[in-house]
């Protein structure tokens, strides 16, 4: 049995895990995602992803300290968020 691991981030690796399912199920996905802190329930949001990826194994975050993402657009400005 294969082994494959899909690193990228939004729909697309939905896509390409979707499709791979036929082939394999020995599957890793190494997926972006962000979550300002507070009190949006990052835990429950984790588990929910997992149902609904349908994840026989488990989601888990790739850190769980606070990330702030910076933007330099051409136009020189930076963004923070």
């Amino acid at each position: 049995m294969k082994r494959v691991v899909v690193v990228g981030g939004g729909t697309g690796v939905f896509t390409v895990l979707t499709g791979l399912k036929k082939y394999t199920s020995d599957l890793t996905a190494v997926v972006t995602m962000a979550d300002e802190g507070g009190s949006t329930g990052f835990s429950s949001a984790v588990k929910e992803a997992e149902k609904i990826l349908g994840v026989k194994g488990r989601v888990l975050p790739s850190t769980l300290t606070k990330s702030r993402l910076f933007a330099r657009p051409l136009s020189g400005w930076v963004s923070r968020h």
